[in-house]
């Protein structure tokens, strides 16, 4: 199965500036024959933490507007640098998107993924085996998982946000839970929107791939990480 067959709307957070990563993108798109929409990232140089602090949009360290005992933080506040803030921010984008568009699920992805040599036969299979009522699902994340199983159901999540999929009530749940600014983003997609505490969104049916379908080439140390301002 095609991409495009399986989710409505495909995006991909890029750099306007990153011409390199653009074209590799565009080349991958060719090959498995995909079409997508860039979603033009934050870049981190424009983002003003007091900015983010007076307007409340960040539970910062010390902070006495949000934090309690009874959250993650335990009361601390959450430390968060403008690298982490662009990449939530730019996922928002994505997310507010789709809404807009009433698109009922999406892909989203980085413009640092690679897909696995084996992606059209494991994505087959992983298309084949989700629940029809799948609300968030991990194609790519920064961890091996061991299981029998080509996909397993999941209440909690992954680090890493370069290849996952989400309905549009994961999307609607992730923009309305969003701020104040509580983690980077796959610490919020994990902390506040898939596990079942804190001040989660407890969203339900989700899943993840055991095999990473995508891979995120700025770990492997194959290209350099966009939110670092690098292309």
């Amino acid at each position: 199965m095609k991409l495009n067959n399986f989710f409505e709307k495909i995006y991909v957070i890029s750099l306007l500036s990153a011409t390199q990563r653009r074209e590799s993108i565009n080349n991958l798109s060719k090959k498995y024959e995909f079409n997508f929409e860039y979603i033009d990232a934050v870049d981190k140089s424009t983002i003003k933490m007091e900015d983010l602090k007076k307007e409340k949009k960040w539970a910062y360290p010390k902070n006495d507007f949000y934090c309690s005992k009874k959250c993650s933080c335990s009361g601390l506040g959450h430390e968060l640098n403008t690298s982490q803030v662009g990449c939530q921010l730019s996922h928002e984008i994505a997310w507010r998107d789709m809404i807009k568009n009433k698109y009922k699920n999406a892909l989203i992805m980085e413009d640092d993924i690679s897909f696995h040599r084996d992606f059209e036969i494991l994505f087959k299979k992983i298309s084949s085996n989700v629940s029809k009522n799948w609300n968030f699902l991990y194609l790519g994340k920064l961890k091996n998982v061991e299981s029998k199983k080509d996909i397993i159901k999941i209440k909690h999540g992954f680090s890493g946000t370069h290849m996952y999929g989400l309905s549009i009530k994961a999307a609607e749940k992730a923009v309305n839970n969003l701020y104040p600014l509580r983690a980077a983003a796959d610490g919020y997609l994990n902390r506040f929107l898939i596990q079942r505490k804190y001040d989660s969104a407890k969203l339900k049916n989700c899943y993840a791939s055991v095999e990473n379908l995508g891979f995120n080439d700025s770990i492997d140390g194959k290209t350099d990480s966009y939110i670092d301002g690098k292309t």
